[in-house]
């Protein structure tokens, strides 16, 4: 039996084929544009518009209605950029379970290779319950207490639309989106809920693959510029993507964000200057593009951007994901009018719990039915956020709000379950999905660093790390400067001394200040480092490269800027202070302090990988630093320190490098003064005024105290490693 309907298309066959299945039940199939006659674009005109009405006849049919005809291609026209006939076509294809070939995709979907994905959340919890144990200061809570943040919160979106989470402050915007995009817990947090893409429950491994996450904070290389970070994140992505392609996608990508015009501009931060805050928050978010993420989690875009630069934020990922079919998910903060229209979905929190999720453009509406009225030329954000924010309004209208909802969705999901109705997004697209997916493997585009070798993410790291180095000036270029300025000044404040009995103790001394100073000024790279620490987070989270990557990478990377900057350290010192009448142990000299500096080097990179508070890291590395001064050979006998403590005169690293040098000073140099010395007397050579201290000696092996310094530092980034690998697992 066949029935048909009035077509679509000018010239066109019905679309409309009805006929029994093998159940008994009416199939209706949208078959009937399958020749490979092709109807000029510019003739045709959307179906559901005519000179009179704006909306699509509805054609009666047992099965289907027209708008959810009209639905399914719209979705297929957004997501793959097809025009009317294709999408027909397409959509056929798919659902006839051929193969859509002759559906002409356009070249972006096809260099981009993005599937369908539906993205549902379903009663999402999550509650922390604070340690009793915890100090204050390192939490928001009362330790001992527990705060439910998320109380059941449910929601859906699909490719080529954006979803915003919006609500007043401490609704829990934040937490959600961490929540969906699998970002860690804190301590004592719990939660419940499913996360599902396609039905399937969202794993870490399909989150590297398919997802990525842009922070609220800008997490970029600051000393390079937008292309280099662009074409950086290029070739972690896609490891095996050809130059030529890698430079078309770059290319393409800052013409998208509008970009183009800083693209030479550094990022820039603190001692740098680059670009605007609206323009970094734009790259932020073309890096990760450049893994061809299908899931993108954005934490408030648009806050600290004034309302233009917000609005073209929003502007430009609505463009996007429509362009590249992917699901854009954000919080945001107060939107404004012009943001608010780039919403396709919008979920509404308050204390928690959703008051509102679906259309953006149907909320309105559906708070008018429960007599809110949004008065004139309001911003349509600021109404919702307005009559749902715990603060300023009545709890008996929040919680009105709420329960509202809560029936509002239970009764949508009956209705659904007894009519076993679907809408367009539910469609799923699995011919369609398999032959983008196997596009994407054999072009090698969207492929993520899990299929990227570690010597290829090694080398593409070292690169990077240089350049970032070599053009920052707060991470060794002003350091070497000020190691210059004071190893000059301490070496002048010793300047005068020389081998006699009375002037030997002032040389331990110099020695002393003389390693511990540069050791202590290292600690001003703390916020550079810290700042790695968080853009490393970001980049491991989103699959760019593994942490034994970046282990090994900034292990190797800062040996030549650490070569240099004890250099700059040690000659100025040495040489003004004469360690050693001859010069000729300058050499060892050096070597000792060029392992000892990369000790603090590998400590400072230890730390971050533990805390992510620059204060609480300063203490830290300081207190350790000066509880190793201590047992660095002079100051007590390691057998009058309790043995609690005497343990740490075996890995103190000022303990090994002090040896070495007070042996390269001391050893085989005789001292003047010692046939009428009366007091203070240390022997007639350096050597026997070595033996006078416990822990000195000339006999000290200086290849054994380098090789103990040097495996203090891999010790240190074999630590920091196991750290990063517990943080993200």
């Amino acid at each position: 039996m066949m029935r048909s309907s009035p077509s679509l298309i000018p010239g066109a066959t019905p679309p409309f084929v009805s006929e029994n299945t093998e159940d008994g039940s009416t199939q209706v199939s949208r078959a009937c544009l399958l020749s490979d006659q092709k109807t000029p674009s510019s003739t045709l005109r959307p179906m559901w518009k005519d000179s009179n009405s704006s909306k699509m006849p509805e054609i009666h049919t047992s099965a289907v209605k027209m708008d959810k005809f009209e639905n399914d291609i719209k979705a297929l026209i957004a997501a793959h950029r097809l025009d009317l006939q294709d999408a027909v076509n397409a959509l056929d294809k798919l659902q006839a379970g051929q193969s859509p070939k002759c559906a002409q995709i356009s070249t972006e979907a096809k260099e981009h290779g993005h599937a369908k994905y539906i993205f549902t959340f379903d009663d999402i919890k999550l509650k922390v319950t604070v340690p009793w144990w915890m100090p204050g200061f390192l939490t928001p809570g009362t330790p001992g207490q527990t705060k439910s943040i998320l109380k059941g919160v449910s929601g859906r979106a699909s490719s080529g639309q954006v979803l915003a989470i919006i609500g007043a402050s401490g609704s829990g915007k934040t937490t959600l989106l961490d929540r969906l995009g699998m970002m860690p817990i804190m301590t004592g947090g719990s939660t419940t809920g499913s996360i599902q893409v396609n039905g399937e429950d969202m794993t870490y491994d399909f989150f590297k693959k398919h997802c990525a996450f842009v922070n609220q904070d800008d997490r970029l290389w600051r000393a390079l510029s937008v292309d280099e970070n662009l074409m950086f994140a290029a070739k972690l992505y896609n490891p095996s993507e050809p130059d030529t392609l890698r430079r078309r996608r770059v290319d393409k990508m800052l013409t998208a964000t509008g970009l183009r015009s800083c693209k030479d501009i550094k990022v820039g931060g603190p001692l740098i200057k680059g670009i605007s805050g609206g323009q970094r928050r734009r790259v932020s978010i073309a890096v990760e593009l450049m893994g061809s993420p299908d899931l993108l989690f954005l934490d408030e875009p648009t806050s600290g951007l004034d309302a233009k630069a917000a609005a073209e934020i929003m502007s430009m990922l609505g463009e996007l994901a429509k362009t590249m079919n992917i699901l854009v998910i954000c919080s945001i903060h107060q939107p404004s009018s012009r943001t608010f229209m780039a919403f396709d979905q919008i979920l509404v929190l308050s204390k928690g719990k959703t008051v509102y999720t679906g259309a953006a453009e149907k909320s309105i509406r559906y708070f008018r039915t429960l007599g809110f009225v949004a008065p004139p030329r309001m911003n349509p954000a600021d109404f919702l956020i307005e009559i749902s924010n715990p603060d300023f309004t009545e709890a008996k209208q929040v919680d009105m709000l709420i329960n509202k909802w809560k029936d509002h969705a239970l009764g949508r999901s009956q209705s659904k379950k007894i009519l076993g109705k679907t809408t367009g997004a539910d469609i799923e697209l699995a011919d369609g999905r398999d032959v983008l997916a196997s596009h994407r493997r054999a072009s090698g585009v969207g492929t993520k660093s899990a299929d990227s070798s570690l010597v290829w993410q090694v080398v593409i790291l070292l690169h990077r790390g240089a350049l970032g180095y070599s053009r920052n000036p707060a991470a060794y270029i002003g350091r070497g400067f000020l190691y210059f300025i004071m190893s000059c000044l301490v070496g002048g404040i010793y300047s005068q001394l020389d081998y006699e009995q009375t002037d030997f103790l002032y040389r331990l001394y110099a020695i002393g200040w003389g390693l511990v100073t540069p050791s202590f000024m290292a600690v001003m790279t703390l916020p550079v480092f810290l700042h790695e620490a968080t853009v490393f987070e970001k980049e491991v989270r989103n699959g760019m490269y593994t942490p034994l990557a970046y282990v090994i990478a900034s292990f190797i990377v800062q040996i030549p800027f650490v070569f240099v900057t004890t250099m700059l350290s040690v000659i100025p010192f040495y040489w003004i202070v004469r360690i050693h009448p001859s010069g000729d142990r300058f050499i060892l000299f050096w070597m000792l302090a060029f392992s000892f500096l990369y000790v603090g080097e590998s400590l400072i990179h230890m730390s971050t990988a533990m805390f992510d508070n620059f204060l609480i890291l300063l203490g830290i590395v300081v207190s350790i630093l000066c509880t190793c001064f201590i047992f660095n050979g002079i100051f007590i006998d390691p057998e009058l320190v309790p043995w609690i403590f005497r343990w740490i005169s075996f890995i103190s690293p000022h303990s090994f490098i002090y040896r070495g040098q007070t042996k390269l000073m001391a050893a085989g140099v005789e001292l003047d003064g010692f046939d009428t010395c009366r007091i203070g007397c240390w022997g007639p050579n350096g050597d026997t005024a070595l033996e006078f201290l416990p822990v000195l000696s000339p006999n000290v092996d200086i290849g054994l105290m380098v090789g103990l310094l040097w495996t203090e530092a891999v010790v240190l980034r074999i630590f920091q490693w196991l750290l990063l690998r517990m943080k993200f697992n």
